[in-house]
């Protein structure tokens, strides 16, 4: 049974695997020592004394910060082998499915229902906006397009279930939207991402450490440009 951890996830992803927990641990605990490492200028110095009070004098000190980049390499591809996520394209989706279910995106999203038959059960464009305006409804799926806004009423999950049987259509498949609902579709894209980063799993369980590691990197590379000699 998954764990819960207080965060809303509405697109009922699972909880992170146990290995992948630990994996994840460990690259947090080497990055951020290198990243302290980096960006307070550290570096190492010839006939050093190991923690300045064991009596052992290190010959080649870089060794040791050598060892500590390749931990990080060795604990970042580790934590990729075991997560059971896709870190960008699970965030994505998840940023996805906070947009439509937005207050915002509900109403821009039920202006554009249309009628539907469903097991020759006729539905109205009137009813099908309420069903989108109802809090539990279906989650209406914004994206772009060839970088053209746009939105799509086909095949919509229900808020919290992710199975496809469970599927409706309350409108067009994709389709890019006017001009003038431009301006809204922004508001409601980019806000649900912002959303995604502290309320869904996939964030804060996958991508955000991916994220830090590539920062680890980049504070590597600028350190070594800044302070190792031999590119002075």
């Amino acid at each position: 049974m998954a764990r819960e951890r207080g965060r809303r996830n509405i697109a009922a992803r699972g909880d992170i695997p146990d290995d992948a927990l630990r994996q994840r641990r460990d690259l947090y605990a080497i990055a951020i020592g290198l990243c302290i490492y980096n960006l307070a200028g550290g570096y190492v110095q010839s006939d050093t004394t190991v923690a300045s009070i064991i009596p052992v004098k290190l010959s080649h000190p870089w060794v040791v910060l050598l060892a500590a980049w390749i931990g990080f390499a060795y604990f970042w591809w580790r934590f990729w082998l075991v997560s059971e996520a896709q870190p960008i394209a699970d965030f994505h989706q998840d940023a996805t499915w906070q947009a439509g279910n937005s207050r915002a995106g509900r109403e821009l999203a039920a202006e554009h229902a249309g009628p539907t038959q469903l097991y020759g059960n006729a539905r109205s464009a009137d009813e099908s906006a309420a069903q989108i305006r109802t809090p539990t409804g279906p989650i209406a799926i914004f994206s772009l397009e060839k970088w053209k806004p746009s939105l799509s009423l086909a095949d919509l999950r229900y808020n919290g279930k992710k199975e496809t049987r469970l599927t409706e259509s309350f409108g067009t498949s994709t389709t890019p939207l006017d001009r003038r609902y431009w301006p809204r579709f922004w508001h409601v894209y980019l806000l649900g991402y912002v959303r995604a980063m502290y309320r869904e799993r996939a964030f804060s369980d996958y991508t955000a450490p991916h994220l830090f590691a590539v920062f680890t990197v980049l504070t590597g590379l600028w350190h070594m440009a800044v302070h190792w000699a031999p590119w002075r």
